[in-house]
């Protein structure tokens, strides 16, 4: 194929790769999501540099169904011009979250509004519908593919892969494929025994538990999703966040910067003399610029309280930013969908991108 375009394949790899798929496993329960972000990153990166406008993304349906649109479709909203919007803003919060791949990949290059229109995407099903079978018909005749039937997995000979469904099934209870598989059986793309059929087949454990002391990742020391950068530090008061991290920004780089501070009057150690992670108290709010201003209105109450549960953190104020207090795209959705209907109010998911704090919104 390569030959025949006339273009140049390039493989990419970046350093951090273990890290990343820690950091998404925390996050998510799966290893895509930052898998995912790792590869626009890149593939944004170079465009960038080498002057390409478009790329031709090719996620499955049920992937680009429940991961953007969805909430856009279940208000029966099919308008492409809000549709296109609510993607770009969704893109812009995506490559602009902190974590792993924004710490290590991103650099400044993302918080430019102007790259999102230097390199744009192309959504390939949205030109073309062509069905699973004559996809896997042509990787059959013309790409070295094996089906992962007899390996275990899910659509993909991606054995890291295995972990993420592992992880997902015992932290959240079920299959992290079943939301993207039940799109593809609605839209009439997959039937819904083959779903169920691909989803029930299973992983080799031995692997998994294999790539898992690879990567160096603790199954049984689950840290809340979303988490952020956290400094504990011994002080006999409370010291500013702010004044901590000018400080800091003059001995490290940005992606090193805590977002979270703790004061404690000592640090706890294990009997071995090690610092007890478990031990060590999670931050109650992460340390921004804005101070605590608590709720005034009932309707303020009503959504912090959604807030609090859907960012599962313990205090938020009515001026905090929902994206730096850790939310994202996929969060949002959660947001826009409890407000919709508890308030009976047919809300967009730019409504968080345009408000994106309590005061805001509740106006």
């Amino acid at each position: 194929m390569v030959d025949e375009l006339k273009v140049e394949h390039l493989f990419g790899t970046i350093p951090q790769t273990k890290a990343v798929f820690v950091d998404s496993l925390k996050r998510y329960s799966n290893v895509c999501n930052l898998c995912f972000k790792t590869v626009y990153t890149c593939s944004m990166k170079l465009a960038y540099q080498k002057g390409i406008k478009y790329i031709v993304t090719g996620l499955s349906r049920g992937q680009i169904f429940e991961t953007r649109l969805g909430e856009l479709f279940k208000n029966k909203n099919f308008d492409i011009e809000q549709i296109d919007k609510t993607v770009l803003a969704a893109r812009k919060v995506y490559h602009r979250m902190d974590d792993m791949v924004s710490r290590t990949l991103n650099d400044n290059l993302f918080k430019k509004d102007t790259l999102f229109e230097e390199v744009q995407f192309i959504d390939f099903y949205r030109y073309c519908d062509v069905t699973r079978e004559e996809i896997l018909q042509f990787l059959d005749k013309h790409v070295s593919w094996i089906m992962p039937t007899e390996m275990g997995g899910c659509s993909t000979n991606c054995l890291i892969n295995d972990v993420g469904i592992y992880i997902h099934n015992k932290e959240r209870g079920f299959h992290n494929y079943a939301l993207p598989n039940s799109w593809e059986v609605r839209l009439g793309h997959r039937t819904r025994e083959a779903a169920i059929r691909e989803i029930d087949e299973g992983v080799d454990i031995h692997s998994v538990k294999k790539i898992l002391n690879e990567i160096e990742y603790d199954e049984d020391l689950r840290e809340t999703a979303g988490e952020s950068l956290v400094a504990y530090y011994v002080s006999p008061q409370e010291l500013s966040a702010t004044d901590l991290k000018a400080h800091l920004a003059k001995l490290l780089p940005d992606y090193m910067i805590p977002v979270h501070f703790v004061r404690m009057e000592t640090i706890p150690l294990t009997p071995n003399g090690k610092i007890d992670r478990r031990a060590l108290p999670k931050p109650q709010r992460p340390a921004l610029e804005a101070a605590l201003v608590n709720p005034r209105t009932p309707r303020e109450n009503t959504i912090a309280d959604i807030w609090r549960e859907v960012l599962n953190l313990e205090q938020v104020g009515i001026d905090d930013n929902f994206f730096e207090l850790g939310g994202h795209s996929l969060l949002a959705t959660r947001i826009i969908s409890r407000l919709g209907e508890l308030f009976q109010v047919d809300l967009s998911l730019t409504t968080l991108f345009d408000h994106p704090t309590i005061a805001t919104l509740a106006t």
